[in-house]
Order: C-alpha cells, then structure tokens, then sequence
C-alpha cells in the first residue's frame, strides 16, 4: 500500500542520513574521496600505521535524552525544545529505520556499537509535528580512514553531489556560505530542494566535525517560510536559559490539518472490517472502541486510533509519529477513503462479512516447510549473530546473550519481518551457494550477507 507523503520524506532523509552510502559504496565516488586525505605514510611502517589510520573510535559521543518536551545532549551542550503536541520517535522505531535491534542503542553509545552499525552512523533523535510534514533529527557518524581529515565544507561537497547524482527528485541543492552558530559550536549547512507527487520538500543538513565524527542536525518540511528559523530558535546551549521558540510555521491550504472538532463518538457505518478491492489480502479493522489496523492480513497489521468528524466525512488515523487526514464516502458496502494531505490519492475498500476482528492473542497457521529460508544464518562479518528462521514463521534473531524473538513471513524474494516494533522490516532476499543476502526496502544502501549454519 502507498505510504502518505509526509511519511515518505521522513524515511527519505533518514535514509539519506549518511549521504547515501558515499563513504562506503562500491560505486565509484563522483569526487574522489582520496585525493586531499590519504596519508603518504609508508603503509608497511607499523610504527605509524594507528596514528595514520585514526579509525580507533577514541569516545566523546554520548546520546541524548527527552525531559517531557525537551531534548537535551551534554555532548553537544544542547537543548532542543518542541511543540508539546510533536510526536518523539522511541529507540525501537529508530532501531527499525536503522535496520538494527533496539538494544543496541537502548544502552548508550560506546565502542562496540560503531562497528556494528551500518555506515557507522547513528540517529540520536527524531521528532515530527503531529502532520508529519516537519521533522527534526540529530545523528552522528564515525569517520574512518581516509577521511578522517575531511572538512565540514568538502563533506557537504560530497554530500550535495551525491544527492544530485544518485536522487532523480532533487531539484536543486545549495550549500550556504553563513556559519551558523548552534549551542556552542559553529555549523556549516546545505539545503536539498525535492520535487515529490507535486509538492516541493526541502532537507537541510547543519553539519559540525569533531573530534572524528559528523554531527549533523537535519530539519525535514514541506516548502514552507520559517522552517528552519523555528528551529533554530528551539535551540540554546545548555549553559544559556531555555530559548522562546518562534511560532510554528503553518502548512499551506492544501495540506493544513483541520483544527481538531470536539470529541464525538466514532461513526458506527465505518466500524467493521474492509478489504481493498484490488487485493483483498490488506485490509482495514475500524473498532467501534476508536481503536483499530490495517495492513496485509494476517501477518502485517499496524495498530491505530481512530476518529470521525461526520459533519464532513472526515476520517483521522492517529500513529505515533503521524496520523493521516481522509475524507470517507460509503456507497453500497464500499468505503472510499481520499486523503486530505496528497490530493488525488484514494482507495476503495469493500465491507468483509468474514471475522477479520479477531482476540488476543492473534493466532494463526504458517508452514514454511521446505522454504530456503528455513534454518539458521550466521552473519558474514560476526557469526555470533544469527538469523533462524523456523518454518512456522517464527524465528529469533541478534548476537548471543542479546537474541529476540521475530516472525516472518516470505513471498516470492520478498521477507517481510515483525521485529515486536509499530513498523515491518521489509527486505527482499537472494541465497546463492548458502549465503543470504537481504537488501532493505526501506532504507536505500542497506546490505547484510549471512552464511548458512
């Protein structure tokens, strides 16, 4: 099923958050990453080969924490106020759109953690106003030999010719030429404007190198004015007084939410369960408790709240990070739902006589008897972390003495998995002479290989 589009941008610039793979793809750089930071020390002087490499991860990064609203990082020194109605992403849901486990991130930041992740790049926090049109994330990345000497300027550099050369929506970057002063530090910024289903939406990456490492503050948002000046005016330092925030930016007509109506009962004509009428495989539950879900049944289900303003027909799906705005049409046992926030995006759902309601828990049959993803897989770069896929769709999966229990579910080389978040991991898999590969359809350049046991 499409996805909104404001959920699509916040994916996007997470998933662009270490400039798209630019400082470990196979493919050949646009800008030769080597040229101005390979030391011409002799490589076989082992007498300087670990000063030369500066790949040792040498501590300081430590990860922030939310008080109420507030989001404060000592390392940084700085604090970040939002909205009190903004959504704050938990560990879990940034665990799954980094494709790691929860608990790597749950227990702080130290050694280990840089060589498990990805890119080596890390999403300290996330937030989103409550339409998901504007977000803010800081993220931090581990610099690894060559490039451990780069600047924040040749870095952006990097950065805006890798969007350009590997992003067909981008329409126009621009790197600015103003320090901006952010809590203690000075941050070199560049802006990314997308084309996106008729709408302009703009990233804007503040960038500060220290002490080996990339930090980024990355503000998401549809082209609106004063985005970013919002921001900004969120921020201090922790050794000033707490900011007094500009006002936030309103959306514009098309894509403005209705000012929440009184509470009122939900509309009993939608309670009951709905299945798409291209695919009834994913359906829609509406409990008549407000409560409901959604997604490909009865593997891929996404819990939500729900409420009517039947005034207008107005349906809002109410998520952690988001809700969506429709408007409902029931004519003979169908339901239309047509967004208020992406103009011209419907769908149309059939009522479903069968017991799709179902009590916890939520049990049902899968026998992957035979299937080739059906046994245990050991990662190619640390066998103590595994995959076991069992052929009842349930498996487990992490390093020894940190394993958790997932369930899968596998259709032609796709592998859908529920990791226990709000969100399914969704991959597509390839096995070639008893190795795994499985490539993230959600976050781009996200690879992993795993050796059958």
């Amino acid at each position: 099923m499409k996805k909104i589009l404001a959920t699509a941008l916040l994916v996007l610039a997470l998933g662009l958050l270490t400039a798209c793979g630019l400082f470990g793809s196979d493919d050949e750089p646009t800008i030769d990453p080597y040229d101005e930071y390979t030391d011409q020390t002799d490589p076989e002087d082992e007498s300087t080969e670990s000063e030369a490499s500066g790949d040792e991860w040498h501590g300081g990064v430590t990860r922030g924490f939310w008080v109420d609203n507030m989001y404060v990082n000592e390392y940084l020194n700085l604090r970040f106020i939002a909205p009190e109605d903004w959504a704050v992403a938990t560990d879990a849901e940034i665990a799954i759109i980094m494709n790691i486990g929860a608990d790597f991130i749950l227990g702080g930041v130290d050694d280990d953690i840089w060589d498990l992740l990805e890119e080596s790049s890390l999403i300290d926090m996330m937030v989103s106003d409550p339409s998901g049109f504007f977000s803010v994330q800081v993220a931090f990345e581990r610099l690894v030999f060559p490039m451990t000497r780069i600047s924040a300027s040749d870095y952006i550099q990097r950065l805006a010719a890798d969007f350009e050369n590997e992003i067909d929506m981008v329409m126009q970057t621009h790197i600015s030429d103003e320090i901006v002063s952010i809590g203690d530090y000075e941050w070199e910024s560049i802006t990314i404007h997308m084309g996106i289903e008729g709408h302009i939406f703009i990233l804007t990456y503040f960038i500060n190198i220290q002490d080996g490492f990339v930090r980024s503050i990355i503000v998401s948002y549809i082209d609106v004015d004063g985005v970013v000046d919002f921001v900004l005016s969120s921020m201090s330092s922790l050794d000033e007084s707490p900011p007094q925030p500009l006002p936030v930016p309103g959306l514009p007509p098309d894509l403005a939410p209705t000012p929440s109506p009184p509470a009122e009962p939900v509309d009993m004509a939608v309670v009951g369960a709905w299945v798409w009428d291209e695919d009834y495989g994913y359906i829609y539950e509406f409990m008549a408790d407000g409560t409901g879900r959604r997604g490909w049944y009865p593997d891929l289900l996404e819990d939500f709240a729900w409420s009517t303003v039947m005034a207008d027909n107005h349906l809002i799906l109410h998520f952690n990070l988001y809700y969506e705005s429709l408007t409902y049409t029931i004519v003979d046992d169908v339901i239309t739902l047509d967004s208020r926030q992406v103009i011209g995006m419907s769908f149309n759902y059939v009522r479903w006589e069968g017991d799709f309601i179902e009590t916890e828990p939520y049990e049902y049959e899968v026998d992957f008897t035979g299937h080739p993803l059906v046994g245990t897989w050991a990662w190619d770069a640390d066998s103590s972390y595994i995959y076991t896929f069992m052929a009842d769709g349930t498996g487990v999966r992490g390093f020894a003495g940190n394993r958790y229990d997932i369930f899968w579910y596998a259709y032609e080389d796709f592998l859908l998995m529920d990791v226990g978040t709000t969100m399914i991991e969704e991959w597509s898999f390839e096995i070639v002479d008893d190795v795994l590969t499985i490539v993230s359809l959600q976050v781009a350049g996200t690879t992993w290989s795993y050796v059958r046991q």
